[in-house]
């Protein structure tokens, strides 16, 4: 079976010849909301504007860890986050500010090295592919669920740590997640669970996030798990379900008022279109051959 390209599956929900490709975030985000997963995912419709400065933030950290995890270097934050600095930015209260994220972002890079060298990280694995020798560092790992359904993965990193083969996941957030979470609602760490096909590469024994906060006192921690055959079965079921949903266009909105917010507060940029429906001085309809990635 012909998989599309991975920069398209990655960022969105497609459905070619009736199969659904969907990611684990595109799943979760379906089921938080299928109205905003239509409009963003299925109908890839592109909300202009600025720059947030969260994802830029995030994304820089991602790739830091990257290289760390390939060679071992770690990277100057500021020199990557520099750039910014003559972009108009979007920043949350507590974000402030471009400094402010620039003062924090070596020392949360050090932090997440630091807590991963305590898991006993000791690289990654490396299989071949097309005849070349990959490091398994932002993997594609589709899963076949069924005839109908793939489930896409990019698998940030699987390890040796401490002579346990684990999926890797980098974050970074405003506050420490709680612990549990990673046991208890992430289908991302159950996604990364499920077996792959990489020759050579032994299978994950757990997966976890590494979260490095942007708090006053920048912090990192690992949260590790593990999915029972039982727990897989059951997001695998859920998998169905919602590409079952897709399938007929069963597409509801959100009217949670934390999540869609209320008219002078709206929370979502695609909430206009659930009360007036689609229109283009609200959204530009984004076209997937001239933009790499999909919004979101």
């Amino acid at each position: 079976m012909k998989l599309p390209p991975a920069k398209l599956a990655r960022a969105n929900i497609l459905m070619r010849n009736g199969v659904v490709y969907i990611s684990a975030s595109s799943f979760n985000e379906m089921v938080t909301c299928p109205m905003r997963s239509y409009y963003s995912k299925v109908k890839r419709y592109y909300v202009p504007g600025e720059k947030i400065a969260a994802l830029e933030f995030g994304i820089t950290i991602h790739r830091i860890m990257e290289v760390y995890a390939h060679t071992g270097e770690v990277m100057d934050f500021q020199d990557l986050w520099r750039p910014y600095s003559d972009i108009t930015m979007s920043y949350s209260k507590s974000e402030q500010n471009w400094d402010n994220l620039n003062n924090l972002g070596q020392r949360i890079v050090w932090e997440m090295v630091g807590t991963l060298d305590m898991m006993g990280y000791n690289g990654p694995y490396t299989y071949k592919k097309n005849g070349k020798v990959e490091q398994t560092i932002e993997v594609q790992a589709p899963y076949k669920v069924n005839d109908k359904l793939v489930l896409m993965r990019t698998i940030d990193l699987i390890g040796d740590c401490g002579g346990i083969p684990t999926v890797i996941d980098f974050k970074t957030s405003s506050r420490m997640y709680s612990v549990g979470l990673q046991d208890d609602i992430s289908p991302q760490l159950s996604a990364y669970s499920l077996p792959h096909n990489l020759k050579g590469v032994p299978q994950p024994e757990q997966a976890m996030f590494l979260v490095g906060t942007k708090t006053k006192t920048p912090k990192a921690a690992a949260f590790p798990t593990v999915r029972s055959k039982a727990r897989l079965k059951m997001f695998l079921d859920d998998l169905e379900n919602v590409a079952r949903m897709i399938r007929l266009g069963i597409c509801y909105g959100n009217r949670d008022t934390i999540a869609c917010g209320s008219s002078t507060n709206p929370r979502c940029d695609y909430r206009p279109l659930c009360y007036t429906g689609e229109t283009k001085e609200v959204i530009e309809l984004y076209e997937q051959n001239d933009t790499e990635y999909a919004p979101g």
